[in-house]
């Protein structure tokens, strides 16, 4: 789990006076009372002026709350995403630390992890804020916060956050006693969820590589199968758009011939001689107009020889 984050990455989940740079840092507390006579409730601790694991204090009356009020839930783990698994119904600040009486919701995400914290498995709350004002360990700042409080620095503390703006309180997935957790789910006397084993870190490393690989070998064998699938459509597209089109036998249509009888230009009769020269040259032909001009020389002869008194 990240300490800080911007203020941008969680804006759309939490309506803040602050700007999308300014971090939100998240700390941790342990503690939680189930309280008996009320149904799944808890009293906790959200916030006490130790030292944490960064070298910081937080100073409980420092805190304003009015923005995380407006809207007091209780998420698991810092997980905006997915539905509160509870709510905040009462809120008090004191010079000991900021307590918060918890409800749980009556959801399945919710039962699981009030079964958790019921069992005495998980004690830790983690808050959301943004800084407004703080001394670091060497400046005047940081001495005069610590004589307000009345006590003197501890050694380990580097910084005092002496203004800050509450906007989130969520459960962490930090197990108190870990090795029990392990034993009572081997006993079947409480059972998890594979996803809330995985965060809780109950899974085994070898467990969660297995489990990894095993997922990218699935990962990889839908590629393949998607791939032939595709491959398989575009395949027939093209064959589809190559393939000619059938195309229907052509059954010639010969429309009906009518019998044509011959034209044979009708022959004249040859003409007699005699009609021939009688016609007159204009209608002679060349071959007629030959053999009149030859009968005609031959009768001029036969007429000088009558003349001449030959035979």
């Amino acid at each position: 789990m990240k300490q800080q984050v911007p203020y941008s990455s969680i804006a759309r989940f939490v309506d803040a006076p602050a700007q999308p740079e300014e971090l939100v840092e998240r700390k941790q507390t342990l503690g939680m009372d189930i309280l008996p006579d009320e149904e799944r409730t808890v009293t906790a601790v959200i916030s006490n002026p130790s030292v944490d694991g960064d070298g910081d204090i937080i100073v409980p009356e420092g805190i304003d709350t009015r923005t995380f009020e407006t809207n007091p839930v209780v998420m698991w783990s810092h997980t905006y995403s997915k539905p509160p698994i509870g709510k905040v119904i009462s809120l008090s600040k004191s010079p000991a630390g900021l307590v918060a009486k918890i409800k749980f919701a009556a959801t399945e995400a919710a039962d699981e992890v009030w079964k958790l914290v019921q069992g005495g498995f998980l004690k830790a709350n983690s808050i959301g804020f943004v800084t407004r004002k703080a001394f670091v360990k060497g400046t005047a700042g940081f001495v005069e916060c610590f004589k307000a409080l009345g006590s003197k620095p501890p050694e380990e503390c580097r910084r005092v956050i002496a203004e800050c703006m509450l906007l989130e309180n969520s459960l962490c997935a930090i197990p108190s006693n870990k090795d029990a957790l392990i034993q009572s789910i081997s006993a079947k006397s409480m059972s998890l969820s594979p996803k809330m084993a995985k965060e809780l870190g109950l899974v085994e490393e070898s467990d969660l590589a297995r489990d990894v690989e095993d997922l990218r070998k699935s990962n990889e064998i839908l590629q393949k199968t998607m791939h032939e699938f595709v491959e398989s459509l575009k395949a027939r597209v093209e064959v589809k758009e190559t393939a000619p089109l059938p195309v229907a036998p052509v059954i010639p249509v010969v429309a009906p011939v009518a019998p044509v009888a011959p034209v044979v230009a009708p022959v004249e009769p040859p003409k007699p001689l005699w009609n021939v020269i009688r016609a007159g040259p204009a209608e002679l032909s060349a071959q007629d107009r030959a053999e009149v001009d030859r009968l005609a020389a031959e009768r001029k002869d036969l007429t000088d020889r009558r003349r001449r008194g030959q035979p």
